[in-house]
């Protein structure tokens, strides 16, 4: 006889709990251990069965041994991790690069055309025009400079990895500022003063979900007002992005949107529920949900203060 995981007793009596309040078919998803203590995934669809009075009286449904496509979903998973920390680590590489070697150069060559300009002033004062073409390259150089510099942070979050999201949102929306008047858009940042720290892979996951919503509203939307609000709700981390623009076909998108494929791949890689709400007209808000439970940092479980 198999009896019910331990680590899936609590999340199945609720899950039962709540089939008993509730009409409709019911689906759940579980672990049991058979008597050679193997482990073994099962499927369980089943309908509540009532009295005359709407109280219940009994579960009817079919069990159906899952373990071979849970095998399956973990391998998989446990790929997209490592692809997904592949790609994380190139972004690190790239980061540095830009900003220790590019970024650099192009600081020195702002420094040898200063010293130039004043060369040129003391040999040949009149040259007016010269002068102009300084000052515009020297220009052009320090706004190169800058968008390297936002590049790099795009890439890679330093501030992440050390402090955690509520200060890498910051410093995102700190990056954008540029863009966002540029655009004349307002931004909303509304973030809870303590946070839990998860692990690495979700708070990157997170990070680059949110990173990649808001880059995409600011390239199409059209929007005036770009909000973005972290919460926590009983077990669950609440990311929500939500813009006033021009929205959009999810279901055109869904499946050829590179950024909502994207967005979709790594919400699964870390096991939250992503939900992109849009209409043609009418703006578009993207939900996250993550598990605190299961995502919570193991080493810590610190709130962020900074």
């Amino acid at each position: 006889m198999a009896i019910v995981h331990p680590e899936d007793r609590e999340q199945s009596l609720r899950e039962f709990e709540r089939a008993l309040s509730e009409t409709g078919t019911f689906t759940h998803q579980y672990r049991v251990v058979n008597s050679a203590k193997k482990t073994i995934w099962l499927e369980l669809h089943a309908v509540t069965i009532r009295d005359a009075q709407g109280n219940p009286v009994k579960l009817i449904g079919i069990t159906q041994n899952i373990t071979e496509r849970k095998q399956m979903e973990e391998v998989r998973h446990t790929w997209a991790e490592r692809l997904e920390a592949a790609r994380e680590d190139e972004r690190r590489r790239l980061s540095h690069q830009l900003h220790d070697d590019i970024v650099q150069q192009l600081a020195v060559a702002s420094i040898k055309l200063l010293r130039l300009e004043k060369r040129l002033v003391e040999l040949l004062p009149e040259e007016n025009a010269v002068f102009s073409e300084l000052v515009m390259a020297q220009e052009l150089l320090r706004r190169n400079q800058q968008s390297l510099r936002q590049m790099a942070h795009v890439l890679h979050s330093g501030v992440l990895e050390q402090f955690g999201l509520i200060e890498a949102f910051r410093k995102f929306t700190r990056n954008i500022d540029t863009l966002l008047k540029e655009q004349s858009i307002n931004f909303s940042l509304n973030l809870p003063s303590n946070f839990p720290r998860l692990e690495p892979i979700v708070e990157n996951g997170i990070y680059r979900t949110v990173q990649e919503a808001i880059i995409n509203a600011l390239k199409h939307a059209q929007a005036k007002l770009i909000s973005l609000r972290l919460a926590v709700k009983s077990d669950l981390a609440l990311v929500v992005i939500t813009d006033d623009g021009c929205g959009f076909d999810t279901k055109k998108t869904e499946n050829g949107g590179i950024g909502v494929v994207s967005m979709y791949e790594r919400a699964e890689i870390i096991g939250a529920k992503l939900d992109i709400a849009s209409q043609n007209g009418k703006g578009t808000t993207i939900t996250l949900e993550v598990s605190l439970e299961k995502s919570r940092r193991k080493e810590q479980t610190l709130s962020q203060t900074h």
